[in-house]
């Protein structure tokens, strides 16, 4: 069975030896391809030690950015406030869609 990237329409029939057949459709969604990734950092001026992570992905993805998950909106975009620890110089943003696909960026704290 070949799969292409994206939908693929299924159907198997089974049939007995009594000639009864039963069918069933589905679909397989074949995603192999990491999410895309626009992404800034930069300090949150009003909140001194703050850092804020904006960007734009797929919708609905998880990013996982320290210790903490969070998720992109129905339009991919996300806002990530966070304080990293002492002496953080850069620090690693994953982004995983829901195939498992994992896009990964190193963002360097420069203040």
């Amino acid at each position: 069975l070949l799969l292409h990237e994206g939908e693929n329409d299924l159907q198997v029939t089974a049939r007995s030896n009594d000639h009864r057949e039963s069918t069933l459709q589905r679909t397989l969604v074949l995603d192999t391809i990491p999410p895309d990734l626009e992404v800034s950092i930069e300090q949150n001026i009003p909140q001194p030690g703050e850092w804020v992570i904006t960007g734009k992905t797929e919708p609905g993805v998880r990013l996982m950015l320290l210790d903490s998950v969070y998720t992109s909106d129905e339009q991919g975009y996300f806002k990530l406030y966070f304080i990293p620890p002492d002496g953080t110089e850069a620090l690693q943003l994953t982004v995983q869609d829901i195939a498992g696909n994992n896009t990964i960026k190193t963002l360097h704290l420069r203040s």
